[in-house]
């Protein structure tokens, strides 16, 4: 019993050390390549090669390749092409701003009346309300 648990207990450590490891790891990746990994594992879901990703995007090879791996810096990252990137590997803007440390901006759809107009179901409502 002793024994069983002792290989118990090794397993664990080790496994502890090694998520350790990986934290201080992933501490260290920058906005842009954590941004070029998770762009790599969308195009490769969607079944693009870099150079169709670079296609769809209208830009040269090189600039998606430093995209990709993580060499443009985030700065270099207009929030324009932002949004072409989102809208070739189907992400929301938002999810590529989250990873780049930027601020997200609230989405304007069909559904969602802009900020400056309250929606339909509030206008009167609370007027009707606190007349009963």
């Amino acid at each position: 019993m002793a024994e069983s648990f002792n290989k118990l207990h090794n397993l664990v450590a080790a496994e502890v050390r090694m998520q350790r490891q990986l934290s201080k790891a992933r501490k260290n990746i920058s906005p842009a390549k954590m941004l070029g990994l998770f762009l790599e594992v969308c195009i490769t879901n969607r079944g693009y090669s870099r150079r169709q990703f670079a296609r769809i995007l209208k830009l040269e090879q090189d600039l998606t390749d430093a995209v990709l791996d993580g060499f443009l810096p985030a700065s270099e990252l207009d929030d324009e092409l932002l949004i072409d990137i989102a809208q070739a590997v189907k992400h929301h803007p938002n999810t590529l701003r989250i990873i780049l440390g930027r601020d997200i901006v609230p989405s304007q759809t069909a559904e969602t009346p802009p900020a400056t107009k309250p929606p339909a179901e509030l206008n009167g409502a609370d007027t009707a309300r606190s007349g009963s």
